[in-house]
């Protein structure tokens, strides 16, 4: 019993660097705290798939009243980004558009906010064709 809990937890802990619980779906709203918890984003894709080229989000946040201050992608696996996605408030939120994934494989979208005058930041992972 021991040995059968050993490869349990070592095959659960293997599984941590698929973080898939970020990943934006098409069709799908993915809700997701910031890394200081100070807010709750409901992230969504506007259009039917995501793009190789520019892709539209839209965010909305938890409490209304957080700022999306910048927004910047990164594709981790090279290390390098794409042009500055722009910002437009939206209702509760804010459309992020022009978010340019360049290349197939793995994309971040990260969000720098301010909730009344703290920082945070909030990622998110899309996945280009």
């Amino acid at each position: 019993m021991l040995a059968a809990l050993s490869i349990a937890l070592a095959v659960t802990a293997c599984g941590g660097d698929d973080d898939t619980t970020s990943e934006v779906v098409p069709g799908q709203t993915l809700r997701l705290s910031s890394t200081g918890g100070l807010t709750v984003g409901t992230i969504r894709l506007d259009g039917a798939q995501i793009n190789r080229g520019p892709n539209v989000f839209h965010v909305d946040f938890e409490p209304t009243t957080t700022e999306v201050r910048s927004a910047s992608t990164l594709m981790p696996a090279h290390g390098h980004g794409s042009i500055e996605p722009s910002l437009a408030r939206d209702g509760d939120g804010y459309r992020i558009s022009d978010c340019v994934f360049s290349m197939p494989g793995l994309w971040e979208v990260r969000l720098e906010l301010a909730i009344d005058g703290r920082a945070d930041r909030l990622v998110f992972n899309a996945d280009a064709p």
